[in-house]
């Protein structure tokens, strides 16, 4: 473990050496003093050279950090709506449902503002329920859709989390036995 550690460090050294020449902030140079058959070596680091690079990089990682940032969107608090990408706001008409073994819902889902092109609704019910989900299709133009939820012969008590770029919403589904 010891010998991979090392060759790592050394790794990463050889690579910041070479970036450093790459970069120019160091410099070798020789000359030769032929009367007393000499050589001179000189090793030169380029301090400013060095501070305007990492200044110019720090801000680059700062603007990246920016536009990262600037692109998240705040996860919505349990019972929001919840927003796509374009500014779409969606909105279940119901949060929670109750099925028979065997049965089939339908919940609406509505959409306002933002563009309102063609949109499919990623729909996950949760693991082990054996619920299924269908639908969620919003057509270009469409301010509401339904996804259809069917709890077959033994399905179970779960969820099914509906997302959109991103974001999402779950509703809850009990079954009746």
């Amino acid at each position: 473990m010891k010998s991979i550690g090392a060759v790592l460090i050394v790794a990463i050294l050889a690579i910041a050496i070479a970036a450093a020449f790459i970069f120019r902030w160091f410099e070798i140079s020789t000359s030769t003093d032929n009367s007393s058959d000499k050589a001179n070596v000189e090793f030169t680091v380029d301090k400013g050279k060095v501070k305007e690079d990492t200044a110019h990089v720090v801000a680059e990682v700062k603007k990246l950090g920016h536009k990262v940032s600037d692109s998240v969107q705040p996860e919505p608090k349990d019972g929001d709506d919840f927003k796509d990408p374009n500014g779409t706001r969606l909105s279940l008409e119901l949060k929670e449902i109750n099925l028979d073994e065997g049965a089939q819902k339908d919940v609406t889902i509505t959409r306002t503002g933002g563009e309102h092109r063609e949109l499919q609704l990623a729909l996950s019910p949760s693991l082990g329920s054996k619920l299924l989900a269908t639908e969620g299709h919003f057509m270009v133009g469409e301010t509401s859709t339904h996804i259809s939820v069917t709890a077959p012969i033994g399905a179970q008590d779960g969820s099914i989390s509906i997302v959109t770029g991103g974001q999402s919403e779950v509703l809850t589904v009990h079954v009746n036995r």
